[in-house]
């Protein structure tokens, strides 16, 4: 008879609007009864605090963490915000365990249940108009699921299934670099130093931002009690749409591949090379040089992900981005068993039919926005420009809520004269609006002091870019014999 091992299920009380603990114990626990999986609950207490439970659970499963098929799952109900601190905590004391073991290596199985605010990885996993997948431990149990607690434990039940294999889910590694000789003031301390005691490592598994994103997400923790849910975001926009943040960025290729960056062409309905920016080769380490693309300020909006095609059930910001191997899909778990060979990045944006191969590489996908694209702001006088942009950026982003259209849009032919109300067009002869890249890894300099430019957001988790500094953004993704941890999600 096969033990089965001990899963960790981990809650947060007061993650979105405080529903986790009564679904948990109304639900979870009597189908992990029922099922006869064994495991052991933990509760969050404090911010941070799932990052010191993940490395508790790491210090106790030590014994088997030097096994190379180790595995711990994990069941973490809470938000986006509650795994990105338990990934960190498990990141950071598996550097520290690296450094006294000579193999240590294996695997973080995540099993999510979504009560956080937006639940962008959730949502990306299983969108809202997912039909309720056909699971076997689902149909076995003695009692129904209330319909609208179902949708919330899809996750789970694949894990019950073991019908297919979890995702490999990569990590992004921030590095916040200041300048030569640069203290970094009391405000600017890094949370966690890295090899280079002057560098902050910051991980995530979401969303990395700066710009416009990143300044809604700080404004939107001030509104927080007065409007728990996601409209605070639309009202956090709504502050700082007319901000222009002056800096410039630099996007490498995968490593791993001989590839370059490539450009979304909402005409040719493909990934082509890139087209609006600047190149310059620059020698690699072994002298061969690599193709990086760099673009100018200043930016409105600037966001990267390797892993959600949304924010929000709705907002669905990075459409061609994908954790799922293409030929599965949410409605076809079930139907289809068979173990998949398929690496995360080959997702609805690789597809044939988007007019390329399916690729199994892996990309950061950056969406950007910058304003004097645009020629109804450049018509406009100086002192207009930020609030003419605003209500562009709000035309623009609103697309996004209408399955990632916002992707297609291309700026009018005509010069716009006296009237500026001139919208953009789908798929259009004019210029492109939104800037759609994928990349290997990127950095962000800003070109000014100003907190808002050197502000980014990891997985909604604020930072501070030093005065003078940068960050250097790139993938941390499962390599198989690697002396390491790395982390899939059950889906």
């Amino acid at each position: 008879m096969t033990v089965r091992r001990t899963v960790h299920l981990i809650v947060n009380p007061v993650a979105g609007h405080a529903k986790a603990p009564e679904v948990v114990t109304s639900h979870v626990i009597p189908i992990l009864d029922e099922s006869q999986t064994p495991y052991k609950l933990h509760t969050t207490t404090a911010p941070r605090d799932a990052g010191t439970i993940g490395r508790s659970i790491l210090d106790n499963d030590r014994a088997g963490a030097a096994d190379s098929s180790s595995k711990i799952t994990v069941i973490i109900a809470g938000g986006d915000g509650t795994t990105h601190e338990f990934i960190e905590g498990v990141l950071d004391v598996s550097s520290e365990l690296k450094n006294e073991q000579s193999v240590l290596r294996g695997v973080w199985e995540i099993v999510i249940l979504p009560f956080g605010t937006a639940n962008a990885l959730y949502s990306s996993l299983f969108p809202p108009t997912t039909p309720t997948p056909e699971f076997e431990s689902l149909q076995s149990l003695s009692h129904p699921i209330p319909s609208d607690v179902l949708p919330k434990l899809y996750s789970l039940f694949s894990f019950l299934d073991k019908s297919s294999t979890p995702l490999p889910l990569p990590i992004t590694l921030t590095t916040l670099v200041p300048p030569v000789c640069h203290t970094p003031i009391a405000s600017e301390q890094p949370i966690r130093r890295s090899g280079r005691e002057e560098s902050t490592i910051i991980p995530s598994h979401v969303v990395l931002s700066t710009s416009l994103h990143a300044c809604i997400l700080q404004t939107s923790e001030t509104l927080r009690a007065a409007h728990p849910g996601p409209e605070r975001f639309r009202i956090a926009a709504q502050q700082s749409a007319s901000r222009f943040f002056e800096a410039k960025a630099r996007l490498s290729p995968p490593r791993q591949t001989s590839g370059e960056v490539e450009q979304w062409d909402p005409k040719k309905r493909e990934f082509v090379k890139p087209y609006t920016h600047t190149i310059g080769p620059t020698p690699n380490v072994d002298g061969r040089e690599r193709r990086v693309v760099e673009i100018g300020g200043p930016f409105a909006y600037f966001l990267s992900t390797s892993t959600v095609d949304r924010l929000e059930p709705t907002f669905v910001v990075s459409p061609k981005t994908s954790l799922r191997p293409a030929e599965l899909t949410p409605t076809t778990i079930s139907s289809s068993p068979k173990e998949s060979t398929s690496l995360p990045g080959a997702g609805e944006g690789n597809r044939q039919e988007d007019g390329g191969d399916i690729d199994n590489g892996r990309w950061i996908y950056v969406t950007i926005l910058r304003p004097l694209r645009d020629p109804r702001v450049i018509a406009a006088p100086a002192e207009q420009r930020g609030e003419v942009w605003s209500r562009r950026a709000f035309e623009v982003l609103g697309k996004a809520y209408q399955q990632g259209t916002h992707i297609d849009l291309t700026y009018p032919v005509s010069p716009p004269a006296e009237n500026l109300d001139d919208e953009t067009e789908s798929r259009g002869q004019g210029d492109t609006v939104v800037e759609l890249f994928r990349c290997g890894s990127f950095e962000w300099i800003p070109l000014e002091e100003d907190e808002r430019t050197r502000l980014v957001c990891a997985d909604g988790a604020l930072h501070l870019i030093p005065i003078g500094g940068h960050a250097e953004v790139g993938l941390k993704v499962p390599v198989e014999g690697e002396d390491c941890w790395s982390f899939a999600v059950w889906a």
